[in-house]
């Protein structure tokens, strides 16, 4: 019979075995998981369906590597993977991905495509949403990095005439940071 836990000892094992293959023999980092999901699964004799996979999940799958690497401060990296979760992606999923591209862009210094990337964002959720929020933030940035102060006023009066949706209050404070910051 087995002691009360357990189970949760070996769960908590197997977890630790995980964080030791994160890098190589040569000490060289692997690639995340979810890059790897996506890119059997894109292999797939049908690209639209694999393995009872959606196209639509591929893209998450490829959304979280791409969040994995930006975090990782791999900017080329996030924005290949980013690029691929774009191709299946809509709505909400296509949003986060684009706000992710827009800020590894301002994080490379190529504000014009971060803006792009921000303004498809905010067109495709709902005003108030927490994604919505989390776009204006490299609007304001990109815009007011490119000259655009013309714009920094449009992210001031959204902030202020939407009503915030569930969620929204952290998007909605690095928002106004953004936007102070570059009323300033």
């Amino acid at each position: 019979m087995a002691q009360p836990g357990h189970h949760e000892d070996q769960a908590h094992q197997r977890g630790q075995r995980s964080k030791h293959k994160r890098s190589g023999d040569d000490g060289a980092p692997q690639r995340h998981h979810a890059e790897v999901v996506a890119n059997r699964a894109q292999r797939g004799p049908d690209r639209r369906h694999y393995d009872g996979v959606a196209i639509e999940q591929i893209s998450v799958c490829y959304g979280r590597a791409a969040t994995q690497t930006l975090e990782g401060c791999d900017l080329g990296g996030a924005l290949t993977l980013a690029g691929k979760a774009l191709s299946g992606a809509t709505g909400d999923l296509r949003a986060r991905v684009l706000v992710l591209l827009a800020e590894a862009h301002n994080w490379r210094g190529e504000f014009e495509l971060a803006r792009e990337r921000a303004r498809e964002a905010l067109a495709l959720v709902p005003p108030g949403s927490p994604r919505w929020y989390s776009a204006l933030s490299p609007f304001a940035f990109s815009a007011t990095r490119i000259g655009r102060s013309d714009e920094t006023p449009y992210v001031a009066t959204a902030l202020l005439a939407h009503t915030p949706g569930p969620g929204s209050n952290k998007a909605i404070a690095i928002a106004a940071a953004a936007a102070i910051t570059a009323l300033l």
